[in-house]
């Protein structure tokens, strides 16, 4: 050893170095980039989001970030790779807030993203269900993204989450809609319970209202966590613009239960179209998530409405 020998920089250290900067420079300047100060397990950064007016929302997004420098002038257009531990992508799975992998090229400068919500339903046999010690992530020019569309991610990241929740729950929704179908075009002047108007407090006294109250409740919920509108006039606004409106109360007759159950079943089958379409993107997670949601995804189930009783009562056998 010389006399002016002095401790040396790896080349890992250097590549390192330059991604945290590269991912600084790549992200919006309003956002708020945290490094961890502690020993991290897989996550290197927690980035914060901002609204449009640059106000702190609570919306938080876990990073790990991966640096490579492409350098090999004989295969120059070598996508990068990176090897994960099992144990860290369970705990990316189990986060309480999405997690993202950033890979960066830091001398092409091209960054790469995958999300970890997304990924896992993508591929359920080689993320949640593999046995191996280790998965590798191959980045392809799929990947590469603009990291200032994170925020749009990290919404459809929250999402998938909540859609696991959610979506099983259509089925008992469509049999909620189908036990109403009983009393669908019953004669238009009586009143559905015959107790005058809706009472919450008393709900148990107007049976039928409360479950078809209860359905438009389940059913305009759902509709904007699978994107769509609702647009379906209010129950009271429906009773007070239509026949039989009585100025003295708002009790609901058979006319106005029909009124509105037809819009609930036209709307379930835009619902049922969603859904069905998310089920099918996802099949194979969804398969060994919630099978009977995944068969009663690829079945056919026609709007009641356009039915006949006798329709109707054959479809009921089968479903």
């Amino acid at each position: 050893m010389t006399e002016n020998s002095f401790p040396q920089r790896s080349a890992s250290h250097i590549t390192d170095s330059r991604a945290k900067t590269l991912l600084r420079q790549a992200l919006p300047p309003q956002w708020i980039l945290r490094e961890q100060s502690e020993n991290d397990y897989g996550i290197d950064f927690h980035l914060e989001f901002t609204d449009d007016n640059h106000q702190v929302i609570g919306q938080i997004a876990g990073i790990q970030l991966k640096g490579t420098a492409s350098g090999d002038p004989r295969n120059p257009q070598a996508l990068p790779t990176v090897a994960i531990r099992r144990t860290t992508l369970n705990l990316w799975m189990m986060y309480e807030t999405p997690v993202f992998i950033v890979m960066i090229d830091v001398d092409t400068q091209r960054i790469y993203f995958k999300s970890i919500e997304f990924e896992k339903r993508r591929a359920p046999a080689r993320y949640i269900f593999g046995k191996t010690e280790s998965i590798s992530l191959r980045f392809t020019e799929e990947d590469r993204m603009d990291l200032a569309q994170m925020h749009s991610h990290y919404h459809f990241a929250k999402n998938l989450r909540m859609l696991d929740w959610v979506l099983p729950s259509i089925i008992s929704t469509h049999k909620n809609l189908i036990s109403l179908f009983s009393r669908y075009q019953r004669d238009g002047h009586m009143s559905v319970d015959g107790h005058g108007t809706y009472d919450p407090e008393h709900f148990n006294r107007h049976e039928f209202e409360q479950r078809i109250r209860s359905l438009y409740s389940e059913m305009r919920d759902l509709c904007p966590i699978i994107g769509l509108p609702w647009k379906i006039p209010s129950i009271d606004s429906t009773i007070i613009e239509n026949d039989g409106y009585d100025p003295g109360s708002t009790e609901m007759l058979e006319y106005h239960f029909t009124i509105i159950l037809k819009q609930l079943d036209e709307k379930f089958q835009e619902i049922f179209q969603n859904i069905k379409t998310f089920v099918e993107v996802f099949r194979e997670y969804w398969r060994s998530r919630n099978p009977e949601l995944a068969a009663y995804a690829i079945r056919r189930h026609p709007m009641l409405s356009a039915l006949t009783f006798d329709q109707r009562t054959e479809y009921y056998k089968n479903f």
